[in-house]
């Protein structure tokens, strides 16, 4: 099957009906982590277990690796297959005095007026 908007949540996360990056069940949202046991589930290619674990990981490190994996299937994407509400943009520098990599990322997202959720309402 032949996408060419990826404006679905399974074109944009899973890029093929063979590929199950993206996992949902009733109550959470599941992207495969690029530690994942199989290549085809690993969607967060910059975020390991060890780097998201809930006492000993990273916020910086996690942000980053959500972020990133998003922008990386965005750029991989064929710029006319690119999704029509959603678009994403990254540039970044070295930190001269920490030698740090520092990503900016800028993010688009078109939405129908009233169809935002309203969180703890």
């Amino acid at each position: 099957m032949a996408y060419t908007t990826y404006d679905k949540p399974g074109e944009f996360f899973n890029a093929s009906p063979t590929t199950a990056a993206l996992a949902l069940t009733a109550d959470s949202i599941t992207l495969g982590l690029s530690d994942a046991g199989a290549p085809t589930t690993n969607f967060l290619t910059n975020l390991t277990l060890a780097q998201a674990n809930l006492t000993t990981g990273s916020t910086a490190q996690m942000v980053f690796g959500i972020v990133d994996g998003i922008y990386q299937r965005f750029n991989g994407i064929l710029t006319a297959d690119k999704p029509t509400k959603f678009n994403l943009t990254r540039n970044g520098y070295t930190d001269e005095a920490t030698g740090e990599l520092v990503y900016n990322y800028a993010i688009t997202c078109r939405v129908t007026p009233g169809s935002l959720v309203a969180v703890n309402s």
